[in-house]
């Protein structure tokens, strides 16, 4: 018996703590893995937001160069299809305005689904 897997459904993925280590090491790799076995939706799409200032294209420009030190041989084309589905959202997670950055960039879509990739101790339990 043969097991084909579908693409997921089109969503957005938020990823909160965007600009650090978990998201370079892991899940950028992940995603594109995911792109290059045609697992993504055509209109998955990818959410970053941190406290590190920068343009959406100057984060892109990161992940790009961060993703030679952990994916080999990387299909060009694919991962240029990947980038153009990010966005990148600076601010603190205490900021009022760059949560409704958030929420303006999330009604694009109505589903969606949350990775948190933060520093240890910026979270609080309740």
């Amino acid at each position: 018996m043969t097991n084909t897997l579908n693409p997921a459904d089109s969503c957005i993925m938020v990823i909160f703590g965007a600009a650090g280590d978990l998201t370079k090491r892991l899940l950028m790799p992940a995603l594109y893995n995911l792109a290059h076995s045609k697992l993504l939706a055509e209109k998955f799409v990818i959410v970053g937001f941190a406290r590190t200032q920068m343009s959406t294209e100057d984060f892109c420009t990161k992940l790009s160069q961060e993703i030679q030190d952990f994916v080999q041989n990387i299909d060009k084309g694919i991962w240029d299809d990947l980038v153009q589905r990010i966005h990148y959202i600076s601010g603190n997670f205490d900021d009022a305005d760059a949560y409704q950055q958030l929420v303006e960039q999330l009604k694009t879509s109505t589903n969606r689904t949350e990775q948190t990739a933060t520093i240890s101790g910026l979270t609080q339990s309740h």
